[in-house]
């Protein structure tokens, strides 16, 4: 039997949720049944050393595709990357086409009109709450982008979504199918995660501390987080706040704690190759996040036995957390009760650690795996 031939697209290997999903697939799925190759736009990120380099097609003339603003990129997908990837495409011969993160959703919709992907099933991968994303460009972007938005989906053969809230709201907004999505949760390494966890730390945090993890971004919000922090009776108790990720909100994060008072309280760590060390030591991973897609480090918290606090934001922490059983879940910008919290230092809210541990078991890498594979061998 020949193998189902699955083509990616995506921009690089940075360190996001959907960069560390397609990094899982490749290095786990069912090789006897599938040839899966990923076309990157820019051959980068933190992940690419952990990639097979044949498994890889990628445009070496892109690397500062990222750097340039928003005409410059429009000018290199259509004279320089869309004839690259129609070269892949001819030479490949995808039977399944599927676009990672809306950048390359939208470069998909492109490559449709243009008759470049109409021999292949074309799935959309939603990996973010796509409306709170749009509407945070301000009005007259937001409204292209959801324009554009609608004409993409409705366009694909099929929707990937990586949380059951994203699925709804496209149905609501777009009015697509039920049968068209399908929802897949990202994936997590259990049993690469336990053994990370167990690695020791150049330089550990003083303990005790509490977490946070993600891009120094605006929708992350981790101003909020080191507000709520600073209200709390934490610092007060020796806890100290320790924030792992990088962004260009850094400096303005820093300013913040200073102005606050809490330079030796708040320690900024950068990007840390192995997180699980830092979850597995921490009294608590917190989130405070705008919007999700899925909130995957939450589930790899889970999966270290890391207590959880994080606001109930749309979307994905609801659905790991199940509503609060097994987490705490505080309604969205409702600080006070947050804070609230903290000062307790109930963290664990009456959930064992077994418990924890049993809910991330539903989202291993084998279960997750396996849902992908029977959505690609899905298609005729």
């Amino acid at each position: 039997m020949s193998k189902k031939r699955v083509l990616i697209l995506l921009p690089s290997f940075a360190g996001g949720g959907a960069e560390r999903t397609i990094l899982n697939l490749l290095n786990h799925y069912n090789r006897d049944q599938l040839e899966v190759k990923v076309c990157l736009v820019s051959y980068s990120g933190s992940y690419i050393d952990l990639i097979y380099e044949d498994d890889i097609l990628y445009h070496s003339k892109a690397y500062k595709l990222f750097e340039k603003k928003l005409l410059q990129k429009i000018s290199f997908g259509f004279f320089r990357l869309v004839p690259f990837i129609k070269k892949q495409i001819k030479s490949f011969k995808p039977e399944v086409i599927m676009t990672v993160t809306e950048s390359m959703n939208y470069l998909g919709y492109f490559l449709r009109i243009m008759g470049i992907t109409s021999n292949a099933q074309w799935i959309v991968r939603s990996g973010n709450n796509i409306f709170s994303e749009a509407s945070s460009k301000g009005p007259f972007i937001g409204y292209f982008l959801h324009f554009l938005l609608r004409k993409t989906y409705k366009k694909a053969n099929h929707i990937l979504t990586i949380s059951a809230g994203i699925q709804k709201s496209i149905i609501y907004q777009f009015g697509i199918p039920s049968h068209k999505i399908t929802t897949i949760y990202n994936p997590i390494d259990i049993k690469a995660i336990q053994e990370k966890s167990k690695q020791p730390i150049a330089k550990p945090p003083q303990k005790p501390y509490i977490l946070g993890i993600g891009r120094l971004a605006n929708q992350k919000r981790f101003d909020r987080m080191i507000r709520i922090f600073h209200e709390s009776q934490l610092a007060s108790k020796g806890y100290k706040l320790v924030i792992l990720g990088q962004g260009n909100l850094l400096n303005k994060l820093k300013n913040q704690v200073n102005a606050f008072k809490l330079d030796e309280n708040v320690i900024f760590e950068g990007f840390v190759s192995n997180p699980y060390a830092f979850l597995k030591g921490a009294q608590a991973f917190i989130l405070t996040s705008e919007w999700e897609g899925f909130a995957h480090v939450v589930a790899e918290a889970l999966a270290c036995g890391t207590p959880v606090l994080s606001f109930k934001c749309d979307y994905g922490p609801e659905e790991i957390l199940n509503d609060g059983q097994f987490g705490h879940l505080i309604p969205q910008n409702d600080e006070k009760k947050f804070i609230n919290l903290l000062n307790t230092e109930n963290f664990q809210n009456g959930i064992s650690k077994n418990i924890r541990l049993n809910r991330a078991m539903d989202f291993d890498i084998n279960v997750i795996i396996a849902a992908y594979e029977q959505l690609f061998l899905s298609f005729e």
